[in-house]
C-alpha cells in the first residue's frame, strides 16, 4: 500500500530480484487500464483448458512474478472475474496451472473503498496475505538524492548521454 510515487513497482521488483523466482518473468499488469485500454481477455481466460495459454498476460509470468499494479483501479466486474479465476487455481477446478508470486499493489485508500462495500474484501484478503505500507517521499527525504541518481543514470543510459556530476546544493 503506498501513495503515487512512493515506489510500489520498484518495490515489488526488488522483491523479484530477491526471490527464489528472479530468473523468471517480472510482469506487470495496469490494473486502472483494463476494461478500458486494455481487454480483459487478453489478461484472463474464461473457459477451461484453451488451446493456448500464451494468448493470455497472466501466464506470461509463469514461475516468476506477477505484479497487479492499482488493483484499487478495478472495476467491480473485473474484481469478480480476478477473484474467480484465483480462486479456480487454488481449487485446480479449471486445468489451469499457474505457478507464480503475486504481488498486488493499491493507494491506502482501498481500505475506505472495503468499508464501503466498493472493492472485494475477499480478493483483498486473497491478494494480500503479507501487507506493507509504504511511506512517501516526503517522508523520506533522505530517499530524494538516492532516487534521482537512480533515474538520472536510467535516463542518461537510455538517452546514450553521460552521467553528470550533480552539486551537492541541488539536493538542499
Amino acid at each position: 500500500l503506498g501513495e503515487v510515487g512512493s515506489g510500489k513497482l520498484r518495490v515489488a521488483e526488488k522483491m523479484h530480484q530477491i526471490s527464489k523466482r528472479k530468473n523468471y518473468p517480472f510482469v506487470s499488469i495496469e490494473c486502472g487500464a483494463i476494461g478500458d485500454t486494455v481487454d480483459i481477455d487478453d489478461i484472463l481466460p474464461y473457459t477451461s483448458n484453451p488451446a493456448s495459454f500464451d494468448n493470455f498476460q497472466v501466464f506470461s509470468a509463469d514461475k516468476g512474478t506477477l505484479y497487479l499494479n492499482g488493483i484499487d483501479k478495478l472495476e467491480s466486474s473485473i474484481q469478480d472475474k480476478l477473484y474467480n479465476f484465483f480462486v479456480s487455481i487454488a481449487n485446480k477446478s479449471n486445468g489451469f496451472s499457474l505457478q507464480s508470486s503475486i504481488i498486488s499493489s493499491a493507494d491506502p485508500t482501498i481500505i475506505d473503498a472495503i468499508d464501503k462495500k466498493e472493492f472485494r474484501q475477499d480478493l483483498f484478503q486473497m491478494l494480500g496475505e503479507y501487507k506493507v505500507q509504504l511511506p512517501t517521499v516526503r517522508d523520506r527525504k533522505q530517499d530524494i538524492p538516492h532516487v534521482f541518481t537512480q533515474y538520472l543514470e536510467i535516463y542518461c543510459e537510455e538517452f546514450v548521454k553521460p552521467i553528470p556530476v550533480v552539486p551537492f546544493e541541488v539536493f538542499e
